[in-house]
């Protein structure tokens, strides 16, 4: 059989037919061990080869649609179809997930979504399940206050206790009713203000099945409040149910957490309402000293204890020609080990990339660094190429950049269709990362095209 790279299973096949030569040599010296792989990412299209006994796969559907189970979500038949013949492949198959991760940050119904996928593998024959959870303390407050949340870690359980207890208990036992489990969670909880906590989820779930557009795991929460409550009519309605629940918690723990719940729920309102939906026009500016538009949200890198560490600000405007996107990345107190021997001092690590996507699908990709070297850049088709400049300049406190992407390269015309959808994302190093960390507007994720901001671009006059 002859694997070719445009097939989806190359990378799978190559790795795997490395990867069985290492499990074969293992059995050899240690038959009774068992080599766990993750099968994720390109790992995750089946290989056109037989796994080894010897090896169990950590197999993880993602991306997908988490409003849809993979047993009958149109949009994730890929991963019902993958998970299919996986199985077919091989008995030693591990489910790994985000479902709790998936309320980290806003409390979805998740449960529903998961007990449709736990009941189809448990009737396939897979036993074991994996959720990834956030942990706690340490690390993870700093990584919280790093991706720019804002927001106490504490949240997740504050706001979510609910659907995490649902989801573990779900994995004991799939066939268990969602609604039923959080009904029980609910009034042992909260007791005699069970009803009016009760209401308030309702009234985000209903808000959450109403909407269509496919959903990630790690979606901005303030995204979510403005899609699934404020343009729902809800806010207000959520807010007097824990306004309700409050006067009738019947002890100290149970009122001080649900006013911790009003808080949280209040600071997401309010910052939801200005997101806007995050389309926004593009000026013209023939000669790049006009007006430029500022997105509509700074991305903040916040350092421990929510100190500031660094931020951004990206800009963007065009010369009917062309996008010319400026980037400026503030990096206070950066130690000196932290800057590029002989670029001109430029950070080292730090890049920033530019995605756009048009109205038939195709993304595009752009990627620079500091010192304004082109790292990549990709577009649909193997025979694509890319036409387009960088430059940047070291700042006292960080460094700047302007690409200009002709619209040439993206098959873009505006005088057809002035629309199209923009992301752009930083990779900064950090004084508390060892690597690097990526930030991107509105939290949005590179794979997920309709999260991303949309620009209307104005007409050359």
């Amino acid at each position: 059989t002859t694997v070719t790279p445009e097939d989806p299973a190359f990378r799978s096949t190559r790795f795997f037919l490395f990867f069985n030569k290492v499990a074969r040599q293992v059995a050899e010296v240690r038959p009774d061990l068992l080599i766990m792989q993750f099968a994720y990412l390109h790992l995750a299209v089946p290989p056109k080869v037989k796994i080894e006994r010897n090896v169990v796969l950590k197999f993880c559907p993602f991306p997908r649609d988490m409003h849809q189970s993979v047993v009958d979500g149109p949009s994730n038949r890929v991963w019902r179809v993958r998970t299919d013949d996986w199985l077919a492949n091989t008995p030693n198959l591990y489910w790994r997930e985000y479902y709790f991760c998936a309320n980290q940050f806003f409390p979805r119904p998740i449960c529903d979504t998961a007990a449709l996928d736990l009941r189809y593998i448990l009737s396939r024959g897979v036993r074991k399940v994996f959720t990834e959870s956030p942990a706690w303390g340490g690390d993870c407050e700093k990584i919280c206050t790093e991706y720019s949340l804002r927001r106490p870690f504490s949240e997740f359980f504050t706001m979510n206790g609910v659907e995490i207890w649902t989801t573990g208990k779900l994995a004991w036992d799939p066939h268990l009713d969602p609604a039923a489990l959080r009904a029980d969670f609910l009034r042992r909880t909260f007791g005699p203000a069970a009803k009016p906590v009760a209401e308030f989820y309702r009234l985000i779930h209903e808000g959450w099945n109403a909407d269509s557009r496919p959903v990630s795991y790690c979606d901005d929460p303030y995204l979510m409040t403005l899609r699934y409550v404020v343009e729902k009519g809800n806010a207000a309605k959520c807010a007097t149910c824990l306004s309700d629940a409050v006067k009738l918690a019947d002890n100290p723990d149970r009122r001080k957490w649900i006013e911790r719940m009003q808080q949280t729920f209040g600071a997401w309102v309010s910052e939801a309402k200005g997101r806007g939906t995050g389309a926004f026009e593009v000026p013209f500016n023939v000669d790049g000293k006009g007006e430029w538009a500022k997105f509509p949200t700074l991305m903040p890198v916040r350092g421990r204890r929510g100190k500031d560490d660094s931020g951004s600000n990206f800009r963007i405007c065009s010369d009917g020609k062309a996008f010319k996107v400026g980037v400026e990345v503030f990096k206070h107190g950066v130690p000196v080990v932290d800057c590029e021997p002989g670029a001109g001092g430029f950070l080292r690590g730090d890049k920033a990339e530019l995605f756009f996507g048009t109205a038939d699908g195709s993304v595009y990709q752009f990627v620079f660094d500091s010192a304004g070297r082109k790292v990549e850049a990709r577009g649909p088709g193997a025979g694509w190429t890319g036409d387009w400049k960088v430059s940047a300049a070291r700042t006292a406190d960080g460094w700047k950049a302007v690409a200009e992407i002709p619209f040439a390269s993206l098959g873009f015309a505006p005088n057809v269709n002035p629309r199209i959808r923009f992301l752009p994302v930083l990779s900064l190093k950090t004084r508390y990362a060892q690597g690097v960390r990526n930030f991107s507007w509105k939290a949005a994720m590179p794979h997920r095209l309709a999260d991303w901001g949309e620009l209307n671009v104005a007409f050359a006059p």
